[in-house]
């Protein structure tokens, strides 16, 4: 009887075990096709020929359903299918990848050729609200509305593949319109949807063509390929493009320190036409490791009619540059301050402000006359305190703003063109913080009608002037001593060149 058991358990493992390794061998064969089904897609898909059907809303087909929470900031006209992006493998032409010598980007506007489009910078953006991932690209150019553009396409380039992948038709998005001049070149986005391929990650360089796997006449380097993290209350500055004697040398490093005494991260300048004053100061920041001064070159081609430098672009390409790093941007001219009313510095001043569904805060502005005491060094910050009684005009239509960078798509030079759907802007109160300007001039309305303004003294910039007054010091003569020893050395150049001649 206890054979009898024994004998019939073990038939019955036996029976188990049979079993398993069936189920298991079912399995692996499942896996096996499954991987190879999804293989023969992706492959299909790229090497399709590129299509992007434009959505006719409403529609019922399903996939254009999906685009009412893609590209939200688009219109229904530039809605299109990007769920198979058109993409295909550029192996019929024999192309070669970019190059960037020492890793750096080569910051100068580039030709698309056959195309009014020239190109400066890439960002990945890879929000799923806006139809990432996707890269975003810089780009200035004549306008839809009033000129024939024609089709952009992006040629993607992947370090450890040899063959670029096409897509496309790309999106070229315009960021603000001048609608009183259809021959003006306006900022604009090119948006290239990117292919899902699984294991490669995201390219390194874009470039964008008239044609699919045309040879480019461009290339753009990736600027945040690689995740980095921002701060809780991490804050970048972003300043116009600077130009000849745009502004005093000494107000230029009264303002960096005054923003550094505020919070301030980081500044991001673009440098256009800078004087010899201005490159120098800029200069003595860039060779501090502690802080940094970002310093990007803006030559723009002289032969396009823009708009004061390109300035919308700029701050566009600022907003992506900066807001890889940090949580906060802020746009503003160099003869303005974002002054806390109520808090010492912008730490502060965002804790108390922060909202879930703010994606902007905007500063309304209040005019200071420029004045001054005889007072040295010449501080306007602290020098000028008579200001209008009111912000004017109440609202945003002179304010300046703080971006929240991940809520933010479009900036404009007062306030937000665009943010990412459910967020909104907030106008803060000017007894929590306003935006000092300190302008040479009065502006038209003051002088067209002073008698609607009174001025009344303002001390409040006193709580900066210790901190302030000793760091512009400091700077003055570490400025002074680099031009001092510039000179010597040139003299003494001067004469060693002489006495071997």
């Amino acid at each position: 009887m206890r054979l009898h058991s024994l004998s019939k358990a073990s038939s019955t493992d036996t029976q188990k075990f049979i079993c398993r390794q069936l189920v298991r061998g079912r399995l692996r064969w499942a896996t096996i096709v499954t991987a190879s089904l999804l293989l023969i897609t992706v492959l299909y898909n790229l090497n399709r020929t590129p299509s992007s059907p434009v959505c006719a809303f409403p529609s019922d087909d399903p996939v254009c359903k999906l685009l009412v929470t893609r590209f939200t900031d688009l219109p229904e006209t530039k809605k299109r299918i990007h769920l198979d992006v058109g993409a295909q493998w550029c192996a019929d032409v024999v192309l070669d990848k970019p190059k960037f010598p020492h890793g750096l980007e080569t910051q100068t506007w580039q030709d698309v050729r056959d195309r009014n489009v020239i190109v400066f910078s890439a960002y990945l953006d890879d929000r799923r609200r806006l139809g990432g991932p996707l890269i975003r690209i810089v780009a200035t150019g004549l306008q839809e509305q009033f000129n024939h553009v024609g089709h952009l396409f992006c040629t993607l380039w992947y370090t450890d593949i040899d063959l670029p992948v096409s897509v496309g038709p790309a999106i070229y998005d315009i960021i603000y319109p001048s609608l009183s001049h259809a021959d003006m070149w306006v900022a604009h986005f090119v948006l290239c949807p990117m292919p899902v391929l699984g294991g490669i990650g995201a390219p390194y360089a874009v470039s964008v063509t008239a044609r699919s796997c045309e040879s480019p006449s461009n290339a753009l380097m990736l600027l945040n390929r690689l995740p980095e993290s921002t701060g809780q209350f991490s804050f970048a500055a972003c300043f116009p493009p600077v130009y000849g004697k745009f502004v005093d040398w000494t107000l230029f490093v009264e303002w960096i320190e005054l923003y550094r005494l505020l919070g301030m991260d980081t500044a991001f300048f673009y440098n256009y036409s800078m004087d010899g004053d201005i490159s120098r100061v800029m200069n003595m920041y860039q060779e501090e490791r502690s802080y940094y001064v970002n310093v990007v070159q803006w030559k723009f081609p002289s032969d396009r009619l823009i708009s004061y430098f390109g300035q919308r672009s700029a701050i566009n390409d600022c907003l992506y540059r900066a807001g890889h790093t940090h949580k906060y941007v802020a746009i503003m001219d160099l003869d303005e301050v974002m002054t806390p009313r109520q808090h010492y510095n912008w730490s502060e001043m965002m804790q108390s402000l922060s909202r879930p569904n703010v994606g902007a805060y905007l500063f309304q502005h209040a005019y200071f006359r420029r004045n001054s005491t005889g007072e040295k060094p010449y501080l306007i910050s602290q020098q000028s305190r008579w200001r209008t009684d009111v912000v004017t005009p109440p609202g945003k239509i002179r304010c300046k703003s703080i971006y929240v960078a991940s809520r933010a798509i479009k900036a404009d030079i007062h306030f937000p063109y665009a943010l990412v759907e459910k967020f909104e802007e907030y106008v803060v109160p000017p007894e929590v913080a306003m935006l000092h300007h300190y302008r040479p001039e009065p502006m038209e309305n003051f002088r067209k009608h002073p008698e609607q303004y009174n001025f009344v003294e303002d001390t409040h910039m006193d709580r900066y002037k210790n901190a302030l007054k000793r760091i512009v010091l400091k700077r003055l003569d570490d400025l002074f001593m680099k031009a001092r020893n510039a000179t010597r050395q040139y003299s003494r150049q001067s004469r060693i060149n002489k006495a071997q001649i």
